[in-house]
């Protein structure tokens, strides 16, 4: 428990001059899941059901009266609601696209950014649970909506494997006039000597590429694995 947080809490509970609600008769540990089922995201109203039925705070109030209070204990923390979570300093097996990487015109990398980034999200709502405690309340329909995007990123990926992406296609054509451009560019301020150089070190490497290459064959998701080697 965070000592420094609970004083925060407690202070703002009981603001001098203003209206004393019941939130500031609670217990250090009560008035703090009070403020992380907040941080959660549960409703005050979900909230006043839950400390009226467990803590047996007000029990003759009705859950709108009640929640009247957890609102302005809401208002008055709401520059500790709204502070950014501390970094998760862990590896996670969820790995997945960096921003750099996002492209926003590859429907695919789009897809995988934003699985990668609820990913994330659901690491840190677990995060939080393990050190408070406190099941998040929308936890399963985090899960759910990622697992239903995984398949349509492989839906998307089988399609791909299949058919020509015109956007995709566009793409390289510009790469490929952008780079004989360069390639022409280059060439004009060459020598004879420098061009017979080029193709003399060009032809080995391709010699060598050749020689050491391996193939590759493209997995069930779209990767590139190694073929498996047949038994004698």
């Amino acid at each position: 428990m965070s000592e420094k947080l609970v004083d925060q809490l407690k202070k703002l509970s009981c603001v001098k001059g203003k209206q004393k609600t019941w939130i500031s008769e609670l217990s250090d540990s009560q008035l703090l899941e009070v403020f992380h089922r907040l941080q959660n995201g549960e409703t005050c109203k979900s909230i006043a059901r839950h400390v009226q039925q467990a803590w047996g705070v007000n029990p003759t109030s009705s859950i709108h009266a009640i929640s009247q209070g957890i609102l302005k204990f809401q208002k008055r923390c709401r520059h500790l609601l709204d502070a950014p979570a501390p970094p998760i300093q862990q590896e996670s097996e969820f790995s997945g696209p960096l921003e750099a990487d996002y492209d926003p015109t590859d429907s695919l990398a789009a897809l995988d950014f934003i699985a990668h980034s609820m990913r994330e999200r659901i690491i840190g709502m677990t995060e939080r649970e393990k050190k408070t405690g406190i099941k998040h309340p929308y936890l399963s329909r985090e899960l759910q909506a990622l697992a239903t995007l995984q398949k349509v990123i492989l839906k998307q990926r089988a399609y791909e494997l299949t058919h020509d992406d015109p956007l995709q296609e566009r793409r390289w054509v510009r790469r490929q006039k952008g780079i004989q451009e360069e390639f022409g560019a280059l060439m004009k301020n060459t020598t004879n000597e420098d061009r017979d150089r080029m193709a003399s070190t060009i032809g080995r490497f391709l010699e060598l590429a050749k020689q050491n290459c391996v193939k590759l064959e493209i997995g069930p998701d779209g990767s590139y694995v190694l073929p498996e080697k047949s038994e004698a």
